[in-house]
């Protein structure tokens, strides 16, 4: 994807800027027939700095939701679900 002129993303706050990089990232993957699911990991690829670091607190709290959601979470939501309804 470099090579085609894609090029680091640091985590500007910026819009125009992010804008740009996302339009261009959009646009080299449509040429280079991306499939779906493989877009967002080759996206990230791109990330570094501040971008980098919020993409892994992204998935980090992703991770957490998803093993809480499947063994404590399932277990306490329907209590949680009886003590909302009774207030």
């Amino acid at each position: 994807m470099r090579e085609l002129g894609c090029e680091a993303f640091l985590g500007e706050q910026d819009a125009e800027i992010t804008g740009r990089w996302l339009r261009k990232v959009e646009s080299v993957m449509t040429q280079m027939r991306v499939p779906d699911d493989w877009q967002v990991s080759c996206a990230t690829q791109l990330l570094s700095d501040r971008a980098q670091t919020w993409w892994e607190v992204i998935q980090s709290r992703r991770i957490m939701e998803f093993v809480l959601g499947a063994s404590l979470g399932n277990s306490l939501r329907p209590n949680f679900s009886l003590l909302s309804s009774a207030e």
